[in-house]
């Protein structure tokens, strides 16, 4: 027996979907949270497939008017109100969460960098394929700061890692040690190189682009 297209398993999906959502008979008041959530639901499983045809478009549900629909010809789904609202709410806890302030420090514990969550992630990612990642080959990004982690020099502004801040520990030691960490890791890495190539890594790192 042959296998049905993906086409076609795209709209028998779809019918299975609509004939759902047209056994929800209008509801008394008592009862409408519950058609409501199970349209809604209805709604969610559709548009997930509706994400993955190859062609899409929008067509209206009908008299339920609980929302739109792929029907399988051209480009774009609109969302039901509820699941918008999800996507939104999502999207604000995501930039919330990045935005938390975070830590980490180099490899030897000299130095702490201190930033939003998100920018701590990009700027570990940046520092582990330049000419320092010697000194940051072990560093995690922590969920607290680097005055809590006991590093109480600080602020100072980082030169190449936009939107994150240096921090030292207050005893002349440790700063001689910090500054020795990454220019230790510089002349490693253009011994194994080359001085342009220690450049263009270090251009590299403080590019925004990057």
């Amino acid at each position: 027996r042959p296998k049905p297209s993906t086409k076609q398993s795209m709209q028998m999906t779809l019918v299975a979907a609509l004939l759902a959502l047209a056994s929800l008979a209008p509801a008394p008041s008592a009862l409408e949270a519950d058609a409501n959530e199970a349209s809604l639901m209805v709604q969610t499983s559709v548009l997930g497939a509706c994400r993955r045809c190859s062609a899409q478009s929008v067509a209206n549900a009908g008299a339920h008017g609980v929302g739109h629909f792929c029907d399988l010809t051209v480009g774009a789904v609109a969302p039901h109100p509820g699941v918008a609202a999800k996507l939104t709410k999502d999207k604000e806890k995501e930039k919330k969460d990045k935005a938390q302030q975070a830590s980490m420090t180099s490899n030897n514990g000299h130095m702490c960098l201190q930033g939003g969550r998100g920018d701590l992630h990009e700027s570990l990612a940046k520092l582990k394929t330049s000419p320092l990642a010697e000194a940051y080959k072990s560093t995690e990004v922590k969920p607290s700061t680097c005055l809590e982690r006991g590093y109480t020099a600080g602020p100072m502004k980082e030169a190449c890692l936009k939107r994150i801040s240096r921090w030292l520990k207050n005893d002349t030691a440790n700063v001689s040690q910090a500054f020795h960490t990454e220019s230790s890791a510089k002349s490693a890495f253009a011994s194994n190189k080359s001085i342009n190539a220690l450049v263009d890594g270090m251009a590299d790192l403080c590019s925004d682009e990057s």
